[in-house]
């Protein structure tokens, strides 16, 4: 409709421009010559085919924020062809927007705390890479937790990771957050389930409320309170990006919360999200921070000790925990939102590729009355937080539609965890126990690895792979699917 637009509007003044330019002879004229108006018109439709032409390379975290958007539009007309031309899935997926929790013999009032780290790789900690000392928290923490090996994020850009996290569905694919607007969840999130059988619910995070309507989407996931970035006193603390400050500036605001919490409420349950800001790019450290020499890459030399500061917040907010005595009574849940990519596979940053070091993230469940080793080895998405972490806290969930699986139960039959990117029409794919497609919508080859024969995705197997074309149609299929998902619901573009 836009291409149609700009053409009905460009197209015209063309055509009189050079109607004029033959009919006067003025092809051996000055362009200055000409009309102002037609002047105008001819350079800016110059410009048009400059635009179009000039297709985007490899994006930095930069360029995430400026996309080529006349090259976008004309080729979202292709990638809307080829999705039209796909068969339409056999069934539809269901929205949990009725499911509720029962009580069972094991239901206590427990407390949940869900950290979300902000662009941190899963071998950018020591939990996964033994070799880096850059969490020496988090590596003690896991050996009396539940750690999963093979953390993914299903679209590697925050907000839409917030959705996958807390609703137990995945996001709907593409750059806006329609999550945020009303009615932009098709699904009953985790505040919503816990809200029901008593709980509060509150939201910290250091970087701005602003950036993609934050606040609105926490507002859709049901939040009863909001405590972005602005709302923390910032004295003494360092502004490290430009979506805001250091994350040690929500732990006094969260400490004077859990005092005032139990004076007010007693032993009512909560559950509380934070969700950090340090390691998103461009990786500063606040003043003061001692800076360690762990890579010899530079800039993934800064993302690392980004990462060491945010192990070292996380440390100060567990000592909050145990000395507000809320500790023992609390089972905590920290994640990465997604990882950060440094040119592994020519790319920087995050959001528009779907390779290892991108989607690979921590997965810890830390219960202080159920201390445990245990390692999960099986593929865990980041919708699959919601149906496990809900039996810790005894109960149970009927009407049970949401897509993900808990993970502590034994896996009946394989399943593919399929992944899309951020911006638009730009990949699709699946990643299962041993294998990796990636669909480029025809921009770029298509790719396929066996991760177990090479997990760092080096050789692309897919011309030696008779499936692939099964496989493209399967991603296809996910993708109308759970777009149709958001459509019920009246979430649309």
């Amino acid at each position: 409709m836009i291409l149609a637009t700009l053409a009905a509007v460009i197209l015209p003044w063309t055509a009189s421009i050079w109607i004029y330019l033959k009919r006067k002879s003025y092809f051996h004229t000055k362009l200055k010559e000409l009309p102002l108006l037609s002047r105008y018109a001819f350079l800016f439709f110059a410009f048009c085919i400059y635009l179009f032409f000039l297709k985007p390379g490899h994006s930095s975290e930069q360029a995430v924020f400026s996309r080529n958007f006349s090259y976008e539009v004309a080729w979202s007309l292709f990638a809307d062809r080829e999705l039209e031309n796909s068969p339409p899935p056999d069934s539809q997926f269901k929205p949990p927007i009725d499911s509720h929790l029962i009580r069972s013999r094991f239901t206590k009032k427990r407390n949940l705390v869900v950290i979300v780290l902000e662009s941190t790789r899963a071998d950018a900690t020591s939990i996964y890479n033994p070799k880096l000392d850059t969490t020496p928290f988090l590596k003690q923490l896991a050996k009396n937790s539940i750690v999963a090996l093979r953390g993914y994020s299903v679209n590697p850009h925050t907000s839409k990771c917030l959705v996958a996290i807390h609703c137990g569905i995945e996001p709907r694919p593409g750059m806006a957050v329609h999550e945020a607007g009303r009615g932009g969840l098709p699904a009953k999130c985790l505040p919503s389930l816990l809200k029901e059988v008593g709980y509060h619910t509150a939201y910290f995070q250091s970087p701005t409320y602003w950036f993609e309507s934050r606040h609105k989407l926490v507002k859709n996931l049901k939040y009863d309170e909001f405590y972005p970035g602005e709302s923390h006193p910032k004295q003494g603390f360092s502004k490290v990006n430009y979506f805001g400050y250091e994350d040690k500036i929500m732990l006094a605001p969260a400490e004077k919360w859990l005092k005032e919490y139990k004076q007010k409420n007693g032993n009512k349950p909560f559950l509380l999200t934070f969700l950090t800001n340090t390691s998103h790019h461009p990786y500063g450290v606040p003043k003061g921070w001692p800076i360690k020499q762990y890579v010899t890459n530079p800039r993934f030399n800064r993302y690392l000790n980004t990462v060491a500061y945010v192990d070292s917040f996380l440390k100060d907010l567990f000592d909050i925990f145990k000395r507000t005595r809320y500790y023992e009574n609390t089972v905590f849940l920290i994640t990465g939102d997604h990882g950060e990519a440094f040119y592994e596979h020519g790319f920087r940053g995050h959001s528009n590729h779907l390779y290892e070091e991108t989607l690979r993230i921590p997965v810890l469940i830390h219960d202080p009355l159920r201390k445990t080793n245990l390692r999960i080895r099986k593929v865990v998405a980041e919708y699959d937080y919601l149906p496990t972490i809900i039996p810790f806290l005894g109960y149970q969930i009927e009407n049970n539609h949401y897509r993900g699986i808990n993970f502590m139960r034994i896996q009946k039959s394989p399943r593919n965890v399929y992944l899309s990117c951020w911006k638009n029409y730009t990949c699709l794919g699946f990643v299962n126990k041993f294998e990796k497609y990636i669909y480029w919508f025809n921009n770029r080859p298509d790719e396929y690895y066996h991760l177990q024969a090479d997990p760092l995705e080096k050789k692309n197997l897919a011309r030696e792979t008779h499936n692939i074309a099964m496989y493209r149609q399967q991603t296809l299929t996910w993708y109308k699917q759970i777009k149709a998902l958001y459509d019920q619901m009246g979430v649309r573009p």
